[in-house]
């Protein structure tokens, strides 16, 4: 809570699952200008069942050949500003589980499952179901993906298709309200 990770260079040997990431007390964290090479999800803060995250930032990072996706991040106060993201093997360059309050700007995303035939996406954007905001457990989250904005962005080869904003996948009843989406490259 309340750190900033800066100036860092991370090259996996093969074998590791992150470079950066987290399950809980993520709160008020800041990852600037960080480099990666490899990795299975070289920046993965974990997903809704941890009772969420606040004020994550990713702030003009590069990130490069992972085994599997780039970032898988959720947070209230979100923001994903001035990254370089590419070349995944297996999913999405980009997926967020929830973004309350967030903003996706001036990024450039692509090389989704270019060499594999999984056919991901640059952005994959969805939001928590009514079941985990309504968790009485505690471990639910406390709003849906809402507030947010996702724009200059450029995304490049994603096949097949290179941003999706919607449910996870057809079983899953998610909400998304108030998410503009302007002034992006394809």
């Amino acid at each position: 809570s309340n750190s900033r990770i800066m100036d860092l260079h991370f090259v996996d040997a093969g074998s590791r699952r992150s470079a950066i990431g987290g399950s809980t007390g993520l709160d008020k964290l800041l990852y600037l200008r960080l480099k990666s090479e490899g990795f299975y999800i070289p920046f993965s803060f974990s997903h809704w069942n941890t009772g969420g995250h606040d004020q994550l930032a990713l702030v003009d990072n590069d990130s490069s050949l992972s085994r599997f996706q780039i970032v898988y991040v959720g947070s209230e106060r979100l923001m994903v500003l001035g990254n370089r993201l590419r070349d995944t093997d297996q999913s999405h360059v980009l997926r967020v589980w929830q973004a309350y309050k967030g903003v996706i700007a001036h990024n450039e995303l692509s090389g989704a499952s270019t060499n594999s035939s999984s056919g991901r996406s640059a952005l994959k954007f969805h939001g928590p179901s009514a079941n985990q905001l309504t968790d009485t457990g505690g471990s639910g989250l406390d709003s849906p993906s809402r507030y947010t904005i996702v724009a200059d962005n450029l995304f490049g080869q994603s096949p097949p298709t290179p941003v999706v904003i919607g449910p996870q996948n057809a079983a899953s009843n998610e909400y998304l309200e108030d998410i503009l989406i302007e002034n992006n490259w394809f």
